[in-house]
């Protein structure tokens, strides 16, 4: 495969990163799918870890109703439930300040609630903006982000996905370690390695710190890895991720209003840290990688 690696167009491609997210949340398949999320249950820090603890791939839990009424799904015969914790409130009625009569709801404790993921459920699909990266990249490419991650002295792993639940990668910054999943497509793979990398760049004194801004580590560590894909050209075109950032990005920051005016405020960051990895990229492409 024949492949080069642009450094000059990193402003040119925040603009049309920027036109994409406009585009995605001005749509119906946007609408549809707020409307998709705004259905689910927001579960508390301590019942996702009983969640995975249950079910460690598990991604998106519902109620056995919920899921027939609220999604056209149906719980699969013979399916397993995942059990979370659930309030158990009681009507109180008290005396107020005037005399009258009030009712108040007080919560007495909790009761276990079954819930079952997605994957336990056959029926109508859900409403998507992010799709998995499907296609071949060239394996040079892969080992030229592990060495970038490398010379920062991370390691790469390549892992089981259950390993890492419904992430297709992380950065951990203690160890000094990324992994990848293994069930990715190349290209896939190589878009992965791009957001993680970027987080090692940006994020590896902030990740999991009480402050830490996830919803914009991603916003920044996804445009990074968009940025990065355009501007590498294989057998004449460049690797696509828009129909995966694009939602991503949109999706993390709350919706288009939001995502543009983090993009605008991350552009100096996003920009740096693209421009090194490609850097880093193209001396690769000059030793290693025949054009």
């Amino acid at each position: 495969m024949a492949l080069t690696v642009s450094t000059d167009r990193t402003a040119e491609l925040l603009t049309k990163l920027e036109e994409l997210v406009v585009d995605l949340t001005a749509s119906e398949p946007w609408m549809a799918f707020l409307k998709a999320v705004a259905r689910f249950h927001n579960y508390s820090p301590n019942n996702v870890l009983l969640i995975l603890a249950q079910k460690p791939g598990a991604t998106r839990c519902a109620g056995f109703n919920t899921w027939r009424s609220a999604f056209g799904r149906t719980v699969r015969k013979g399916e397993r439930a995942i059990y979370v914790l659930g309030p158990c409130t009681r009507r109180i009625k008290e005396d107020d300040a005037d005399g009258g009569e009030r009712t108040t709801i007080r919560l007495t404790g909790f009761k276990s609630v079954a819930t079952f993921d997605i994957s336990q459920t056959d029926g109508e699909p859900l409403p998507e903006i992010v799709h998995p990266l499907l296609g071949s990249a060239p394996p040079e490419l892969f080992a030229a982000l592990v060495a970038f991650a490398e010379a920062n002295d991370y390691r790469v792993e390549v892992v089981d996905q259950q390993h890492l639940g419904s992430a297709n990668g992380r950065c951990i910054p203690g160890p000094r370690l990324i992994e990848i999943s293994r069930d990715l497509s190349p290209l896939m793979a190589v878009k992965t390695a791009i957001h993680e990398c970027s987080h090692l760049v940006l994020h590896s004194g902030e990740l999991g710190a009480a402050d830490f801004d996830r919803p914009l580590a991603e916003l920044e560590a996804e445009s990074v890895a968009y940025v990065v894909m355009q501007s590498i050209v294989c057998d004449g075109e460049a690797l696509q991720s828009a129909t995966y950032s694009v939602g991503y990005i949109a999706h993390w920051s709350g919706g288009g209003t939001e995502a543009i005016a983090g993009l605008r405020a991350s552009a100096d960051r996003i920009s740096a840290t693209a421009r090194k990895i490609l850097d880093s990229l193209s001396d690769a492409d000059a030793s290693e990688v025949p054009s």
